[in-house]
């Protein structure tokens, strides 16, 4: 799917230590830090480039549907520009990748204390393994069953930076959760903390439903990622106009 040009959504840049004097240098200094236990150990440091602007759950009463869809076209950016790329450390085993869930599924359901709770989980487990075939477990950055691709692996409301004017996403950071593995599980992930982040002036399905409109860069039909400010009353006395002129115009 390609996006259009939008405005820039920007991502954390690693800033080389001053000490560094060559290209190929290390891009962390060591230092000596001091555990809990009053131990002295030795600590890798990298510095990474400010984002300015706020996280999204900060402004979680003043964002609306068109704001999701903006973030959606940006989750979708971002698997554009990582397409094609690969690098044999993101190949590896984290129990964050939804490729991986039998690790976390078969090791961790015992300590669920909520005896329903572990049935469900291993449903899901069991249906997992019996829709998703053999083949899809096999890497290819070609077009499989489901093509695999480098995702940023954490696009949640907590890692999404807002311009604070505007509640449109201007950056996204934290890519300590990046890997290599199915490239749905990018949307997968920003739609399960959408349905579980609460955000006051919009449903959850609204929610669901203008990020995956947005990740398909159908941001223009929506007339996003314009809308509303970031305040909570510029909301309040927008949104029955816009939603009664967006419903309208989507029928």
């Amino acid at each position: 799917l390609a996006h259009p040009p939008l405005a820039p959504v920007l991502i954390p840049r690693i800033l080389k230590p001053l000490t560094s004097k060559k290209d190929n240098a290390d891009d962390f200094i060591v230092v000596s830090c001091h555990t809990v236990k009053g131990d002295t150990v030795s600590c890798a440091v990298r510095v990474f480039h400010w984002i300015s602007g706020e996280t999204l759950n900060s402004h979680a009463a003043a964002v609306h549907w068109t704001h999701f869809v903006h973030v959606g076209d940006a989750i979708g950016r971002l698997q554009d520009t990582l397409h094609g790329y690969d690098h044999p450390a993101l190949h590896r085993q984290h129990l964050w990748d939804l490729r991986q869930f039998s690790l976390a599924a078969s090791d961790l359901v015992g300590f669920v204390p909520d005896p329903r709770l572990q049935q469900l989980i291993q449903t899901v487990y069991r249906t997992y393994q019996s829709d998703i075939p053999t083949e899809a477990f096999q890497f290819s950055l070609k077009e499989p069953w489901l093509p695999w691709s480098v995702i940023m692996g954490d696009a949640n409301d907590a890692n999404l930076i807002v311009d604070p004017a505007t509640c449109h996403i201007a950056g996204i950071i934290d890519f300590s959760d990046t890997m290599t593995t199915w490239r749905v599980n990018e949307l997968a992930i920003a739609l399960a903390y959408g349905a579980v982040t609460p955000f006051p002036n919009v449903p959850s399905a609204v929610v669901l439903a203008s990020l995956f409109l947005g990740y398909l860069g159908l941001d223009d039909a929506a007339g996003a990622p314009g809308g509303s400010g970031c305040s909570p009353e510029q909301h309040k006395h927008e949104h029955g106009h816009e939603h009664k002129h967006e419903h309208g115009h989507e029928h």
